[in-house]
This record gives structure tokens, sequence and C-alpha cells, in this order.
């Protein structure tokens, strides 16, 4: 059992279990980003979670399972949460658009530099000295390199009362994604992250409703079907993109929805008219999309009431368009050029009609600049869907003053 005082945010008497204490002779193996931080966890993501080579990778990292020492020696607004890559200084970009001390809950989404990989083994090359030649083995990768063998290992430090705010959220965002919404604020606009960031001006949702990334990071869409009484929508007029623009959309729905007039939209855009739907005529029947025509995927719309991510691929280079339901790709449609601009709402359609509105949750919802791979797809999935299981938390440490 340890003890130790104010550098933490602790009382001079707090009983530190479970924890490592460390100084700078315990730390040749990975130095600390900085004394000023008091506490620190290493996390490692679980290869098998992975489903391939991806890219500036962006972890989505809860509260569920940190440690209680990381929250206690926090700020209370969380200014002082950090990120580093595997050895323990490199700083990562992060976005935490929630954080509570007391709650011992978050939703964080940290940037990854490099390449995250399903196995950490890789070709690398060794000199064979004095034999004049070169030869080709499997080596573990990374040593010091972030992007290599340790390459699913990140520290999360906490402990810094004098700090400013740590995150960054632009640098998180951009330049993978045109726009991002947590859509997480119980008041005032939605606010977005991208290259062509759109805040959203709320029209009758009920915010702050139960979310799937952090409790009450939501909204409910309540349309008029089956049971709501008043349309309800986000305006995202002023999102634009031109024609010829590789996108993916990605979501958390929850719904019982399965009856209504017209097909109920997720995103409905005017200029070009591109429209998401939920579904496409009544009964339910498979997710769909217009871009000139009803492309209707062989994905079943989940109406159970559940949690499911949905990705919507638009490949205008490859002139095919797909949709995802937990991951699970449906049958490839043609697609038509497009572009995004005029009137733009989320959860109707663009130019009203109640026969046309969304009844349900969302939550996270993502336009990333290009078509997102089914690998990447499927790890976002993973990650999001179970956070407590894509990674796992070793023993905190405390830096000895």
């Amino acid at each position: 059992m340890l003890r130790r005082g104010g550098g933490l945010g602790l009382s001079a008497t707090a009983e530190l279990t479970g924890v490592n204490e460390v100084d700078a002779a315990d730390l040749q193996a990975t130095p600390w980003y900085d004394w000023r931080w008091g506490c620190r966890a290493p996390i490692t993501i679980d290869r098998t979670k992975v489903a391939g080579a991806l890219d500036n990778y962006v972890l989505y990292l809860s509260g569920a399972n940190l440690p209680a020492i990381c929250f206690e020696a926090a700020q209370t607004s969380g200014n002082d949460v950090l990120l580093t890559a595997a050895d323990g200084v490199t700083k990562l970009a992060h976005d935490m658009p929630h954080f509570s001390r007391s709650g011992a809950t978050l939703e964080l989404h940290a940037k990854l530099p490099g390449t995250l990989n399903p196995t950490p083994l890789d070709v690398g090359r060794l000199l064979t000295r004095g034999a004049g030649a070169e030869t080709d083995f499997l080596l573990p990768r990374g040593y010091g390199d972030y992007d290599g063998a340790q390459d699913n290992l990140i520290w999360l430090y906490t402990g810094n009362p004098a700090a400013t705010d740590q995150r960054n959220a632009s640098a998180v965002w951009t330049p993978g994604y045109l726009s991002v919404w947590h859509l997480g604020e119980t008041s005032g606009a939605f606010t977005a992250y991208g290259t062509g960031p759109q805040a959203g001006t709320d029209s009758n949702t009920t915010r702050g409703a139960n979310g799937k990334l952090y409790a009450s990071g939501g909204v409910d869409f309540a349309g008029p079907y089956p049971g709501g009484t008043t349309p309800s929508w986000i305006d995202l007029t002023g999102l634009t993109s031109p024609a010829g623009s590789n996108h993916t959309y990605t979501m958390w729905l929850r719904s019982t929805q399965s009856t209504s007039p017209g097909d109920p939209h997720l995103f409905s855009v005017q200029t070009g008219r591109l429209d998401l739907a939920f579904w496409r005529i009544a009964p339910a029947t498979g997710f769909a999309q217009y871009d000139g025509a009803w492309r209707t995927y062989s994905q079943p719309t989940p109406t159970d009431g559940a949690w499911h991510h949905i990705a919507f691929t638009r490949n205008v280079t490859g002139a095919a368009t797909n949709a995802y339901v937990d991951s699970v790709a449906g049958a490839a449609k043609a697609i038509t050029n497009r572009a995004l601009g005029g009137a733009v709402r989320l959860g109707g359609y663009y130019a009203g009609g109640t026969s046309y509105d969304y009844d349900g949750l969302m939550d996270e919802f993502r336009i990333a600049n290009g078509v997102l791979t089914a690998a990447w797809i499927a790890t976002e999935y993973n990650n999001q869907s179970n956070p407590a299981t894509f990674y796992s938390v070793g023993t905190p440490q405390v830096a000895r003053s």
C-alpha cells in the first residue's frame, strides 16, 4: 500500500492501492512524458479485434474500464488528460467531448499515428557483417518506433493540476473527415469538426438522450411515426462537398420504427439530391440511398430497439456504394455522382414533410473523406460496440515526488 501526497491532487494521506510508484531510475524502458503529470496507465489494444492494417486510426476510449486513480488524479474539467504513443513521450491528438471526474466516465477519441496492425510482425532487414550479404528475416517491428511492435500500446496521463486544456479535436478529425458530430450537446449548436465542419441547429429533438458512446450523449428524433407528435431534425445547411468526392457516412442508431407513409430519412441533401434512408417502402425492408434513383441494400433495417452501427460508403471513383450493419456488408450497388450543398438535414427530409422523418435515437454521426475499408468499419464497430474487450488497461503508475 502506498501513500502519496499533493502532486496528484489527492490528500497527503490518500491510500493508493493497485498502483506502481516510479521515479526516474525506474523509467529506462518507457520514459515519463512530463513529471508534472503525476499518474499514467498503459492501454493495450487487442490485435484480434483489429480487422486489418489501418493508417491513422481514431481510437475510442470509454471510462468503463479505466482505473479509478486516473479520474481521482485528474482535474474536474479533464483538461490534464493526455495520451502518448508507446514511447511514453510522443503526444497524441485527442478529442474528449465528455469527461466526468466524479462519475468516472468519459468519451475520448485519439488519433493513432502510423499504422495499427493486426500482427506485430513484418519483414525486417538484418545485415550479416563480414559475409558482405544482406538477408531478410521476420523480425518484430518498431524498436522505439510507434509504427511497429508497440503500435497497439498507448499511455494515458492525468494528475497535473496546473495543465491547460490538452484537447486538440481538429487534429483528430482532419484531414480524414469532412465533418464529425458527437451529438452530445444539451443546448446551443451541435459542434462539428473536420475539413468542412458545419455546426448543427436543433429543431425539436430531445437532447441529452440515451447515447451509445456515453449514457446521455445521443439525440432522440421523435418523428410522427410510429408514436411521435412533432417532426424533429438537425439543420446542417452550409455543409458542402464537390461532386466527385468519395465519402463514408457512419452513425449509431437505435429504433423500433417499422411503419411510415414515406421513407424515414437519416440524412438528406438538396443539391444533387442525396438521401440516406432508414428503410425504403413500408413495411421496413432495408437501408436505402437515393442519388437520382433509389438503391435498396440487402441489409435489413434493425428495428429491435438495440444500438446498431451503420455505415454507407459512396465510392464515386469506383462507381459503387454499399451499406454495412454492425460491420456486415450488403450487396454493392451502382452510384451516381453527387455534390453536397443547399438545404441539409439530419433525421429528416431536406424539404420537410412529416412522412419522411426518422423516429429513433442517433449518436456519433460522421462523414469521412474517402471510402473507409471493410477492415476499418469492422474495427470501428469492434472498438465502439464493446470498448472493454477492444483494449485492456494495465496497472497504473504514480510519479514518486
